[in-house]
Formats: C-alpha cells, sequence, structure tokens
C-alpha cells in the first residue's frame, strides 16, 4: 500500500520494484510486474531472486513530478 503523506492512497503513480544483488551488482533476469488495484494497494508478481545471499528489493514511486524511493533488505536469501 502507498500513502501520501496525509495517509490517503496514491493512485496513478509509476511504480517500479527492482530485485538487487548489490554484491554481485546485478537484479534479476526477470521483470517484475506491478498492478494498481485501487485506493493505494499495489500487487507485485515475478519477483525473482535467482540465488541465494544478501538482496535488496528496491521500489521507486514517481507522482506528478515527485519521486520517493524505499529499499527493502533480504540479507540471507537461501539458494536453490
Amino acid at each position: 500500500i502507498v500513502h501520501d503523506r496525509n495517509g490517503i492512497g496514491v493512485t496513478g503513480a509509476k511504480i517500479t520494484i527492482t530485485p538487487w544483488m548489490p554484491d554481485m551488482g546485478h537484479g534479476s533476469p526477470e521483470q517484475t510486474v506491478v498492478t494498481e488495484k485501487g485506493g493505494g494497494l499495489l500487487g507485485a508478481e515475478n519477483i525473482v531472486f535467482n540465488m541465494g545471499g544478501y538482496w535488496e528489493l528496491r521500489v521507486k514511486i514517481i507522482k506528478d513530478g515527485d519521486e520517493d524511493t524505499v529499499v527493502f533488505i533480504f540479507p540471507d536469501v537461501r539458494g536453490e
């Protein structure tokens, strides 16, 4: 869920989600698909961590010329 600073659900934003492995300098070979569900609720499919190790999930939100980012850390993804 994405809210603005007033707690209102953000709609119509461009949102990208990028799995990234900084230690290896690369991301996932798959493209993450983000879909808007309404009221700021989003769905994300095809998030792939294709090897074990330290990963980041980088989320970028752009709306009306404003941009914000957040990084979620996954320090110990298990490999297959």
